[in-house]
């Protein structure tokens, strides 16, 4: 029961990373609020420098 469990977790994450990729990171570009257990506040800010792309965090 293990093995087919892990065989679909494996199936299930391939799937998930194939469809991001197939769409690009596009989607993701952005800034992004982050809800932090506790009650904190983060930031996620994701950009294309041409050729490579960077991401600023705060975390609070």
């Amino acid at each position: 029961m293990k093995i087919n469990k892990n065989k679909f977790l494996l199936v299930a994450a391939l799937l998930v990373a194939g469809s991001v990729f197939a769409e690009g990171i596009e989607p993701f570009l952005g800034r992004w609020a982050l809800t932090i257990p506790g009650g904190g506040a983060g930031w996620l800010g994701v950009t294309d420098e041409g050729g490579y792309y960077d991401s600023t965090i705060l975390w609070g």
